[in-house]
């Protein structure tokens, strides 16, 4: 097999310089999990979190090191994305119904959905590590992802969207280009999908405003910039609140005279003055409370059929609207506000807008974004199952990644990626107690108190 050509830029060749030593005859096992569950009717997630080309590498990977890896999928988990059962079990994957999981053949080492977890995954057995997004922020005590996390038998959660910051350092061919990369990936796919909704509505000598110059927002900059819209724009405005990035920024778009950097964190009235398109950007990850930029009654100052696209409407939305001054008696908390709230509030305004907030965009291209997921993901699927395999199981692997220390130069890959995990370690447990990990779970009291209900004792670290 060329290395070179298999695994460049998807997965780190396994190497000992890279930290991969074999471990011949060792065991591991995988299970694929389906998104299917996620959404409401009319609307549910359609992506799948690796493609049946991935698991195939993934399985050659472990093969190359020693390992008889153990592949099951649940059945129609890639059928939204056009991958089939058959092409999954023609790469190596066992087809299992949901029903079928509480007594499955081999016992996940590794759990693996794009999206959070529901119900369904309560009756996995094993101690399991599982990674997928969170999205804490939305916690409420009735999803599927608050049953998992009170009765599912893991030893470990990593949320995805929050694992990354150190392999994108180092001098490799391995693909994160950013230091959350699990997360980029989708927030490009994102960034893409807003800037198309607002070219759909411009006419001519238009403007656009974008709130967050990171990813997603440079993301839909990059389309409206496509020679058939940027003829039709006078103005790109970029609001972007630190100095150093709006620095970064004017060098980047230089040479596009039409581009305006401008350094705020909230949106003035002679910003969307006029303007044509505002696309919101900014992300605040697992608080549920994403910054508000914008009063809904400022979107009066836009032109009519002007299109208006928030992408972070899954953690709350950048847009203020009267609900917000509700509090819960009982929490003290405000109430997570929704895209329909918001279409609600802007539709009193009594203008022709058009509102896009799209839980998770890139559903919108499910093919495409599954393919991208897999890609950035299998670096981190193949680091816990090579470790599962080495360490003896994922309890001992999960000791291993909590045991590392962050240091500034990973010694090797391995390491980087390992230190990778950790970054996004949302929930571990250990012994009686259930550990939450503040920096991934900004609502973690929300969480404990369920917790605690539940007969399970929270700890933080």
């Amino acid at each position: 097999m060329d290395q070179d050509k298999t695994y460049s830029g998807i997965l780190p060749l396994p190497t000992v310089e890279n930290g991969f030593s074999e471990v011949t005859g060792r065991e591991v096992t995988f299970l694929l999990g389906t998104d299917v569950h996620i959404g409401e009717p009319g609307s549910y997630e359609q992506r799948v979190a690796i493609t049946p080309d991935q698991m195939a590498m993934l399985k050659n990977w472990l093969k190359e090191l020693g390992v008889n890896s153990h592949f099951y999928v649940v059945a129609g988990a890639g059928n939204g994305a056009g991958f089939s059962d058959a092409q999954y079990g023609e790469a190596g994957g066992s087809i299992i119904e949901e029903n079928q999981i509480p007594n499955m053949a081999h016992q996940p080492d590794l759990v693996h959905a794009l999206k959070e977890s529901t119900a369904y995954e309560a009756t996995i057995p094993g101690s399991f590590i599982r990674i997928g997004a969170l999205h804490s922020g939305d916690f409420r005590p009735n999803t599927g992802l608050a049953e998992f996390v009170a009765r599912g038998s893991f030893s470990g959660i990593f949320d995805g969207s929050a694992v990354g910051g150190f392999a994108y350092k180092m001098d490799t061919k391995i693909r994160p280009k950013y230091p959350v990369p699990l997360r980029s990936s989708m927030s490009v796919y994102a960034g893409k999908l807003a800037g198309l909704d607002v070219s759909e509505h411009l006419d001519v000598d238009e403007k656009v405003v974008v709130s967050g110059g990171g990813i997603a927002g440079t993301s839909a900059v990059s389309v409206l910039l496509e020679e058939k819209n940027l003829s039709r724009i006078r103005e790109i405005l970029i609001l972007e609140k630190f100095p150093r990035r709006c620095e970064a920024l004017r060098e980047e778009y230089a040479a596009y005279p039409k581009v305006r950097i401008k350094q705020a964190g909230l949106v003035e009235d002679e910003d969307l003055e006029g303007a044509k398109g505002f696309i919101l950007t900014i992300f605040l990850q697992g608080s549920g409370d994403t910054p508000k930029v914008a009063d809904v009654s400022q979107l009066r100052l836009m032109r009519e059929n002007s299109a208006i696209v928030d992408v972070a409407i899954d953690e709350g939305g950048g847009i203020s609207i009267p609900k917000e001054e509700i509090v819960d008696p009982e929490t003290g908390r405000r109430p997570l506000i929704t895209a329909d709230d918001v279409r609600e509030a802007i539709s009193k305004l009594g203008k022709n807008l058009a509102y896009t907030a799209d839980n998770h965009m890139p559903r919108r291209q499910p093919k495409l974004a599954s393919v991208e997921h897999g890609e950035t993901a299998l670096m981190y699927l193949a680091t816990l199952l090579y470790l599962a395999a080495r360490e003896g199981g994922a309890e001992a692997a999960m000791k291993h990644i909590m045991d590392q220390d962050y240091i500034e130069n990973p010694k090797d890959i391995l390491h980087a990626l390992v230190l990778d995990l950790k970054h996004g370690l949302a929930f571990s447990r250990q012994e009686d107690v259930m550990v939450l990990y503040r920096h991934v779970l900004k609502k973690s009291d929300n969480i404990a108190g369920f917790l605690r209900e539940q007969g399970v004792t929270p700890v933080f670290s």
